[in-house]
């Protein structure tokens, strides 16, 4: 019998054992993700293993006394605070552990996107019943959240509004603020930017659509740069003149010099709105009611045809929509409540 096949098969077996050896020296590395390092208070955190060298058991320690064996548990805590998360991923060969902070925030604290955070608030209001309420967070990641409204609507669990915070800046863009609801109650939504101590807010008012965008949102704070010298001379700038908008009272009706009866206005024109009374009936006969959407004020018109000009405005993708104004006088008989006007904002 050659002694050859006993030879390559003990080359064969002390080439495992020797592969065997080098792989049994490698503990593993531990890393971890976590869906949002700022969860609110009773919202479901998910926690997901991504450690390399094939981890064969795991242990977690959350901050406030919870552990799990789980490879990918989710945990939920119960008070605000910071905490810090710890993994400890072990094999055959040894074990390596990673930590994370967390700021666990209220309940009521939405707080989204935490390379630069916002904190969300929530307020609503049932006028058929009275009832107001703060919002409940109930689920969110690192860019989106959800609010339950309890105290107004009974339902703890029931996801009611859900903002979603999107971040431009990489492209010299805005923080962008997305936001829509499952519910015809009134509320507020309330944005905090915590860098800058910024405050906006949207509102949703009973009867009108919740679904609303915000692409303006938080400007990004700009990165300093040396001003350069200049040294030919500055050519002036002309800054146009705003677009006109007429609105003419008349006995029963109000026109937009031939424009219908809804004023089509466009995101970022700069318009300025002017009234006049033509009806020949009385002084004060009719009065305009203001569009605080827009920004305009009430006022009260003379007859005799005289202009009012009442101030300029400039729509912005947040106005996006209809803005109804109406009569606002009643001096002088009936009629006045068929005077309803619409101006319209547009891209």
């Amino acid at each position: 019998m050659s002694p050859f096949p006993s030879f390559f098969k003990a080359i064969a077996v002390l080439g495992l054992s020797i592969l065997a050896a080098v792989t049994a020296v490698n503990a593993p590395t531990a890393s971890f993700s976590v869906s949002t390092p700022n969860p609110a208070v009773n919202s479901i955190v998910q926690f997901t293993d991504t450690s390399s060298g094939a981890p064969t058991s795991w242990s977690w320690t959350f901050g406030d006394g919870a552990t799990s064996t789980d490879q990918n548990p989710t945990h939920v805590y119960t008070t605000e605070g910071p905490f810090n998360v710890q993994l400890t991923a072990t094999n055959a060969s040894g074990h390596a552990s990673a930590t994370m902070a967390l700021t666990v925030t209220p309940e009521s604290v939405l707080r989204l996107n935490a390379a630069h955070t916002f904190d969300l608030t929530l307020s609503a209001h049932d006028p058929r019943t009275g009832t107001t309420g703060s919002g409940k967070v109930i689920g969110q990641n690192d860019v989106y959240g959800y609010f339950s409204i309890p105290s107004v609507s009974g339902n703890a669990g029931n996801p009611e509004v859900i903002v979603k915070m999107v971040d431009a800046s990489s492209i010299g863009l805005s923080y962008w603020v997305f936001y829509g609801c499952m519910t015809d109650l009134e509320y507020t939504l309330t944005v905090k930017e915590n860098a800058t101590g910024i405050v906006k807010t949207y509102s949703k008012d009973l009867g009108k659509p919740c679904g609303q965008f915000d692409t303006s949102g938080f400007l990004p704070t700009p990165t300093p740069t040396q001003t350069p010298i200049v040294t030919s001379t500055p050519v002036a700038t002309v800054t146009p003149a705003p677009s006109v908008v007429n609105l003419t009272a008349q006995q029963f009706d109000w026109d937009f010099a031939g424009s219908g009866s809804t004023l089509v206005t466009h995101v970022g024109t700069t318009y300025e709105l002017h009234i006049r009374d033509v009806d020949p009936a009385g002084t004060d006969a009719h009065g305009f009611s203001g569009i605080s959407s827009l920004g305009l004020s009430g006022q009260v018109l003379t007859s005799g045809g005289s202009v009012v000009v009442i101030r300029t405005f400039t729509p912005t993708t947040a106005q996006l929509g209809s803005h109804p104004f109406a009569c606002s006088e009643s001096s002088c008989g009936t009629g006045h409540n068929s005077m309803l006007g619409v101006i319209q904002v547009v891209p």
